[in-house]
């Protein structure tokens, strides 16, 4: 007929087949071969542990995977993990460098080579920059992308989370994803959140000066005749030599109170 030959497999193809198995010979064949596009086929184990990264390189069209900063669990390096447009969970949404995404790590049991696989991209926050009369508006994410040059993300009022729809504020913070639509970039399931604000900085002439020990004595110097108050020099006292020792056995004597009384 006129449809569109396949291409023949060539040596280093990825394909998907059939097994057919003749029942006199007893051979097995592939049969129905069709190639597939590149790194379709993997013959990998993949972690069931999801991970998260930030995107640092997009390879061209954001179709056409990239690389992310991969977290090293032993040792806390980093390493780069690639992956491609067959890894992203979601076509939907748009993943560019600075997207923070969802992954796990995928190892290939012959030459232990590791790549990210399937990839689910995470939401940007934002803040809602202007609205119009029909539930729609823009929004601008902070920190701003790089591939955005600070221009604000429109959204439609179909965009929005339903329990947020008619309660966008100017100003609210918010989460979208990124999509491509008509060559232009666009805000996705706007939904409000909470966003924790950082504490308010104490002014430096307030903070305690921890290198510097400040430490203030006052000895009393005893009663002296004629003296009152206290110094810097440490309190000795001599006891008269009749003076009973404390914790002995004192001994029985008779005196008037006077002599025990400092005169001023």
């Amino acid at each position: 007929g006129g449809g569109v030959k396949a291409r023949r497999p060539k040596v280093g193809d990825e394909v998907e087949f059939c097994v057919f198995s003749e029942a006199c010979t007893r051979i097995v064949r592939a049969v129905d071969i069709k190639v597939l596009p590149k790194g379709s086929v993997q013959f990998e184990q993949v972690s069931e542990k999801r991970l998260k990264a930030t995107v640092v390189e997009v390879a061209g069209h954001v179709d056409k995977g990239g690389k992310l900063s991969h977290k090293e669990e032993q040792g806390g390096g980093t390493s780069i993990l690639a992956f491609t447009a067959a890894d992203v969970t979601d076509p939907r949404f748009c993943i560019v460098k600075g997207s923070n995404v969802e992954y796990s790590v995928g190892t290939d049991k012959v030459t232990g080579e590791r790549r990210a696989r399937q990839l689910l991209p995470l939401p940007f926050e934002s803040v809602v920059a202007s609205l119009d009369g029909n539930g729609g508006g823009s929004v601008k994410i902070e920190p701003a992308l790089p591939l955005l040059e600070g221009n604000p993300l429109v959204f439609e009022a179909c965009d929005v989370e339903k329990a947020d729809q008619g309660k966008l504020e100017e100003g609210v913070d918010v989460h979208v994803y990124l999509s491509l639509n008509g060559g232009k970039y666009a805000a996705l399931k706007v939904k409000r959140f909470f966003k924790m604000k950082e504490p308010e900085k104490m002014p430096e002439h307030m903070k305690r000066n921890s290198t510097l020990v400040r430490r203030t004595e006052r000895l009393s110097e005893g009663p002296v005749a004629g003296s009152r108050g206290f110094t810097a020099q440490t309190m000795t006292r001599t006891p008269a030599a009749d003076y009973p020792i404390l914790g002995c056995k004192t001994p029985t004597f008779n005196a008037n109170a006077a002599e025990f009384v400092v005169p001023v």
